[in-house]
């Protein structure tokens, strides 16, 4: 007889080997809802551009900051939530899709916050 038990990730454990239980409702959430995430924070992000990038605002270098900071938050929710929700809707995994792809996906995930 086999001890199997589950623990809080949905990771299934038994003797022999580590598998992972499918949680719909996970995948569900992340499916419907990252699409969201991407046009909310786009939204946000061009808000902010359009607002710091007046002629009163740029006369301050921290203003030119937090310009550069809307736009790497762009690229960095692009990269991140985009592959996600193509990896859950697709099955295909772009890190392993090439060396560049494995690279500037890792580059723009270290440059943000």
């Amino acid at each position: 007889m086999e001890n199997v038990s589950a623990d809080a990730q949905g990771m299934t454990l038994s003797n022999d080997t580590f598998t992972t239980a499918p949680v719909p409702i996970e995948r569900q959430l992340l499916l419907y809802g990252l699409p969201v995430i991407v046009v909310a924070g786009t939204v946000g992000n061009a808000a902010s551009a359009a607002i710091l990038s007046r002629p009163r605002m740029r006369s301050k270098s921290v203003y030119f900051y937090l310009l550069l900071l809307s736009a790497v938050d762009s690229v960095v929710l692009y990269s991140s939530a985009v592959k996600t929700w193509l990896r859950l809707a697709t099955g295909v995994e772009l890190l392993h899709s090439s060396d560049v792809a494995c690279r500037s996906l890792t580059l723009a995930w270290s440059a943000g916050p």
